[in-house]
């Protein structure tokens, strides 16, 4: 069936769309047909009377298929057929049995196929066929009649058929028409072509042999060829005297070829060459050229240098050359290809200059001014560094400018049609400006400075607190903080780079990317984001042991720290420096950032490069592959700890899982864009060099803002020094007070709300900003001012050294009683002769343990006992890590913060009206003495856990007398849990005692307290089936 039906057209083309069947008739209504074009499809076999019938039907292209068989009928009574192209297919065999049905064929194509034989009197139906390419198959010999028949041919090409045995050159004798003769690469020599083929082709016009050893051929070579127009020998080995010589018998050339001869000086051959209109001296070594031996060649149009060693002075010298219209000079050693105003030349002809793969840094203005007529410019591959806006000018006729030089084509007349590469206004950057948009221009400089600011404020924050407490977190912090602010360094140069270079940027661009700031910026950029990834690696590191191992010492060392951190620093600035280094005064093809705008590593068409680029891609993403699954895995453990201490998920645990989320979501904002990039490139779908530019400026920088966010200011101990920093400022008439939370703006406390008096006053206040807050406030009386005193004093100093103490009360402000006022209660009167203080309450109610023991009106669970402990020995260890003794710990200085909710407790160790700083350090005279008060901490905890421990054996004893008797024996009774505390209380009272006698330093004693009484605590909740408080 016919697809195409009643359709009049006269050209059909449906080459490249993997047509691979054409059935019979197909083309059938087609009447007007004259031209079909199929190549480039998957064609392999062609059925009988596909194209038959048609009489208009006189071209039918078949080329870059894979036809391997054509049926004898394929072209049935097709007589109008003038030309068959049949070329890159897979034939095997002359396809003879067409050609009876194809009589006046004139042009034959069967080059690049598999043919290995021509046979005799292969073309005999076919006379009138005046040209037949045959190259690039695999003939092994021909034959006398092979060509037999084809006394019209004109043009015949055999070139590439290197397989050649034999030739029987009276096949020659056969072509009476013959004008162009092509034999390239076909192993003849010498010898055989002066004897037998010369002899035979007196009527060709155009002659080519390259590619075949010709050497000691006889100057007589073509003395009886005597219309030769055309000539060519190029890779032949002819010596140059010898192809002067042989030019020399001869003069009316119009068309020379001598490529690859290794020419030195040509003047000998521009003497000879009278009237040629095309010469080809491409590959050889032309070291220089004079310009008097050019006087010959004033006919020359065409001219091409190419693959030479001509410099600068020989460009010069070629532009003498009037008459010439195409210059081609690619791949010499010129620099500089613009012509001085007292050079008086005007080469009005010249129409395309090939100027490719040569040393040009630099196009002045007016560079190409003396070509009026210049249609096609090549600059390709060239470090063009920098150029003008008006380099050319006076090329009003140029259509088609070439080069590798981004943003090259912004100079380019008005004239152009056609220009590579043509920028892009939607990229990153634009002929005007590094940073294409405002909004970008604005976010760079927003995110570099606040990148600076922040971290810089990090920075000094934490070495200014690094001795107080958490030294190796503060180090690993600090670090971080010196990662990203080279990122704010990279923005902010990048930023004033668009701001020196706005207007003109197209024209600097190889200055820009050459120069030692892009490298520095590449080098900054590359150290900032491997290092900064490597530190939150070993923040994770950290916060992993410290939230799943609390009561292990499988903690990394400071030093162990600090060597990981040098080591990591050093393997940074090695890996990072090497490519850079690699990068000095380089064009785009080795720079590491090739020509991105934004210095960003980028090049992947270097191999070395990109095997970098993979490498440092790979590497950030294992570590943040490897962050994400400890986060989530820290995550787990406190909700996974929550249950099995049977207590609710707290404030502070909630504030620790959100801030582990926003670590790794944030992560993954600004590296997730980067790593789908590179991922694209390995599906296949190519490398987007705008988008990475895009990421490069507009997430990757983020984590550098967000990181100082995170670790430092969004701290507890951060706000609050900024809070009292900025009273401090700007609120002269305040009180100062010494607090966690509550920055007074009154001489006194302000109104309090008394809710419950009990040992202490639970007071509700209105905080500045007019919110609520509760807390608990003691009264001294008159006797016990200086106990008022020392207490004060010690939180005064606290806040100004900024110490941050764990599991201890904190104080919201102190007051003389006269100045505190109450809308209920009694009068001030009352408290005139009292002194205040206020402290923050913890839970929805609280009081002092010995209040609790005494009264036991606050149920405590068995565990919860063991739990206070260890608080205790947590808020004792901070103290010491301070050079803090709290000289007076027992129940009355222990407070108890109640959830009446899910009876939950937690502990604040208070009473700080004996505490002493301690100033001496270790190894001086007072050293001993002091070590000896830490000590003390350390028995009073014994007494602790020996107070508790009777009140364990109080409720074990009430329980036992019970209607719960019969569970008393059961293991998981209640009455045997207070027996296992008790226990438990008495063995860790006898353990510090026993310990106290060895020589151990009192950090690693506390250090074992807490272990013991963690094992102790895991073993009481083995035990424990009950939930509810006891």
């Amino acid at each position: 069936m016919a697809i195409f039906l009643n359709f009049r057209f006269l050209l059909i083309n449906l080459t490249k769309n993997l047509i691979s069947t054409l059935h019979s008739n197909i083309f059938a209504d087609m009447k007007s047909l004259q031209e079909i074009w199929l190549g480039h499809n998957q064609i392999e076999y062609l059925e009988t009377h596909i194209f038959s019938s048609y009489s208009p039907l006189h071209l039918v292209n078949l080329t870059h298929n894979r036809i391997t068989k054509i049926d004898n009928r394929a072209f049935s009574n097709l007589s109008s057929l003038e030309q068959l192209f049949l070329g890159e297919n897979r034939l095997k065999a002359i396809p003879i049995s067409l050609f009876p049905h194809i009589p006046y064929l004139r042009i034959l194509k069967l080059e690049s196929n598999d043919i290995t034989e021509i046979p005799d009197f292969a073309f005999k139906t076919i006379t009138s066929l005046g040209s037949l390419e045959l190259a690039n198959n695999k003939f092994i010999r021909l034959k006398e009649n092979s060509f037999h028949g084809l006394q019209n041919l004109a043009s015949l090409r055999l070139d590439h058929n290197q397989h050649l045995q034999s030739i029987d050159f009276r096949l020659f004798d056969k072509f009476l028409s013959l004008r162009n003769l092509s034999m390239r690469f076909c192993n003849l020599n010498a010898s055989t072509v002066k004897r037998q083929l010369f002899q035979k082709i007196s009527t060709a016009h155009s002659l080519f042999l390259d590619g075949n050893n010709l050497i000691g051929i006889d100057e007589s070579l073509i003395d009886n060829i005597s219309q030769l127009k055309s000539l060519s020998l190029s890779h032949t080995k002819i010596p140059l005297d010898t192809v002067a010589s042989i030019l020399s018998k001869k003069f009316g050339y119009r068309n020379v070829i001598l490529a690859g001869l290794a020419i030195k000086s040509p003047d000998v051959l521009f003497k000879v060459l009278t009237g040629a209109i095309r010469l080809d001296l491409e590959n050889n070594e032309v070291e220089g050229i004079d310009q008097q031996s050019l006087l010959p060649l004033h006919s020359l149009r065409i001219l091409r240098l190419a693959g030479n060693r001509l410099r600068d002075k020989d460009y010069a010298t070629l532009l003498t050359l009037t008459g010439l219209e195409y210059l081609s000079l690619s791949r010499n050693k010129l620099v500089n290809v613009c012509i001085e105003p007292e050079f008086n030349v005007s080469l009005t002809k010249l129409k395309a200059l090939d100027l490719d793969d040569n040393n040009i840094y630099k196009l002045d203005a007016n560079c190409f001014n003396i070509f009026h007529l210049l249609i096609n410019l090549n600059l390709r591959n060239n470090p063009i560094i920098q150029y003008k806006g008006d380099s050319f000018y006076g090329l009003s006729d140029l259509r088609m400018m070439v080069s590798n030089r981004e943003y090259l084509c912004c100079a380019a007349p008005e004239s152009i049609i056609s220009c590579n590469p043509l920028p892009n206004q939607f990229k990153l950057s634009t002929c005007s400006h590094l940073l294409s948009h405002t909004v970008l221009r604005l976010l760079v400089w927003i995110i570099g400075t606040i990148a600076i600011i922040g971290n810089i404020v990090s920075i000094i924050w934490h070495l200014k607190i690094r001795k107080q407490d958490m030294l190796i977190v503060k180090t690993l912090i600090t670090n971080l903080s010196i990662a990203d602010l080279l990122m704010g360094f990279y923005l902010i140069l990048i930023a004033s780079a668009n701001l020196f270079y706005s207007q003109r940027y197209s024209e600097y661009l190889e200055v820009w990317l050459r120069s030692a700031l892009c490298l520095i910026a590449s080098f900054l950029v590359s150290l900032s984001s491997l290092m900064s990834t490597f530190v939150l690696l070993l923040i994770t590191i950290d916060r992993y042991l410290y939230f799943t191992y609390p009561f292990f010492d499988y903690r990394l060392s400071y030093k162990a720290n600090a060597v990981t951190l040098l080591a990591l620093w050093s393997i940074s600035i090695i890996f990072t420096g090497i490519p850079i280094l690699y990068s000095v005064n380089q064009p785009a093809a080795n720079r590491l950032y090739g020509t991105t705008s934004v210095c960003l590593p980028s090049n992947i068409r270097n191999q070395y490069l990109l095997i970098w680029l993979l490498s440092f891609c790979g590497t950030t993403f294992v570590t943040w592959v490897a962050i994400t699954i400890m986060y989530v895995v820290i995550v787990i453990e406190i909700i996974r700890s929550r249950k099995l201490t049977q207590s609710k998920i707290s404030l502070e645990d909630n504030i620790i899982i959100f801030k582990m989320i926003s670590i790794v979501a944030t992560d993954l904002i600004c590296w997730m864009p980067l790593y789908i990039v590179i991922i694209r490139v390995f599906f296949g779908q190519g490398f987007d060099m705008d988008s990475l530019s895009f990421i490069a400026t507009m997430f990757l920088p983020l984590n550098s803002c967000i990181n100082p966010i995170l670790y430092t200011i969004f701290t507890k101990k951060f706000i609050k020094y900024a809070r009292i920093f900025l009273m401090q400022r700007w609120c002269h008439n305040c009180l100062t007070i010494y607090c966690n939370h509550l920055p007074s703006t009154s001489d006194g406390p302000g109104k309090v709300m008394i809710l419950l008096q009990q040992q202490y006053l639970k007071v509700k206040l209105r905080k500045a900003d007019r919110s609520e807050i509760y807390g608990l406030i003691k009264a001294y009386n008159e006797n016990e001012r200086e106990c008022w005193e020392r207490e004060k004093e010690f939180y005064k100093q606290n806040r100004s050294k900024q110490i941050n103490l764990i599991n201890t009360i904190s104080c919201l402000w102190f007051c003389e009683g006269h100045k505190f006022r109450s809308p209920y209660g009694r009068s001030s009167s009352y408290y005139g002769n009292r002194w205040m203080v206020c402290y923050e309450l913890v839970g929805e109610d609280m009081c002092t343990l010995d209040y609790v023991i005494k009264r036991q009106l606050i149920p405590l669970r068995p565990s919860s006992t063991l739990q206070i402990v260890q608080d205790i020995v947590r808020a004792i260890k901070s103290l010491h890590s301070c050079n803090i003794v709290h000289r007076h710990i027992n129940a009355e200085s222990i407070f108890i913060g109640i959830y009446k909710q899910d009876s939950m407790i937690t502990t604040r160790l208070g009473g700080f009206t004996s505490a002493l700083l301690l100033s001496n350090k270790i190894g001086s005279s007072k050293y001993n003495d002091e070590n000896k008060l830490m000590a003390k901490d350390i028995a009073d905890l014994g007494k602790l856990c020996s107070d508790l421990s009777l009140y364990c054996q109080t409720k074990a004893l009430e329980l036992s007398r019970s209607s719960e008797l019969s569970l008393a024996n059961q293991k998981s009774s209640p009455c045997n849990l207070w027996t296992i505390a008790q226990t438990s209380l008495m063995n860790t009272k006898i353990f510090i005692e026993n310990q106290q006698k060895k020589d151990i330093s009192i950090e690693k004693l506390a250090d074992k307290v807490s272990s013991v009484l963690g094992g102790y605590i895991r073993n009481l909740q083995e035990h424990s089936q009950y939930p509810v408080a006891l």
